[in-house]
C-alpha cells in the first residue's frame, strides 16, 4: 500500500503496527506468548491493533476503465503479494552491489517460494470486478506472539468493500 497520509510511498508494518496512536502497546514485561499450535485458545494479552483507518490514494488511474488487469479488479482467492512471517530489517531492502534495487536485494529474493513468505490473497467475501473501485480496502493480519518481544505473522488477507464503478454512465 501506498500515498497513505502519515506514510508516503510505503507503509511499514512495524511502525504502522507499533507506532499508531489506535494501536493498544504492552510493555514487553507484561506480555504472554503463545503457542502457534496452542489448543487451550487462550486469549494473549499482547499488542493489538484493531481497526486502523488509513487514508490512502490509489497510484493508479481509476477515472475509467483500462486495457490492463488492476490488482482491485483480481477475483476472490487470488494472491496480490507476499509478506515476510518474520520481521526483517530495513537493511534486506538497501541494496548491497549495483545489479540490486531498493526492495530488490539478494537477500529478499532468496525469501521466495519459502516458508519465510506468507501470501496475502483477496477474501472470499468480496473479490474485485472488472471495471469496479473499492472506496475501502481491509488488510487482514493474524500473528502469534512467540516471545515479549517477538511477532509471527501467520495468515493475511485483503477484502474489498463499498464498489463503486469506473464507467462513466
Amino acid at each position: 500500500f501506498s500515498n497513505c497520509d502519515g506514510y508516503d510511498s510505503h507503509v511499514f508494518l512495524g511502525r504502522l503496527l507499533e507506532d499508531h496512536p489506535d494501536c493498544l502497546s504492552v510493555p514487553l514485561n507484561k506480555v504472554e506468548s503463545t503457542n502457534e499450535f496452542s489448543f487451550t485458545r487462550k486469549e494473549p494479552y499482547s499488542d493489538r491493533c484493531q481497526d486502523l483507518i488509513l487514508q490512502c490514494t490509489y497510484e493508479e488511474e481509476i477515472r475509467g476503465s483500462s486495457e490492463k488487469f488492476r490488482w482491485f479488479e483480481a477475483s476472490s482467492g487470488s494472491n496480490l503479494f507476499h509478506i515476510t512471517r518474520d520481521a526483517v530489517t530495513i537493511a534486506a531492502f538497501v541494496p548491497s552491489n549495483e545489479a540490486e534495487d531498493w526492495g530488490r536485494t539478494m537477500f529478499l529474493d532468496k525469501m521466495r517460494n519459502s516458508y519465510d513468505l506468507i501470501p496475502v490473497s483477496i477474501g472470499d467475501e468480496m473479490g474485485g470486478f472488472l471495471n469496479a473501485i473499492p472506496r475501502v480496502v481491509e488488510l487482514e493480519l493474524k500473528y502469534y506472539q512467540i516471545s515479549s518481544g517477538t511477532k509471527r505473522l501467520v495468515e493475511a488477507a485483503i477484502y474489498f468493500h463499498d464498489l463503486c464503478t469506473t464507467q462513466k454512465q
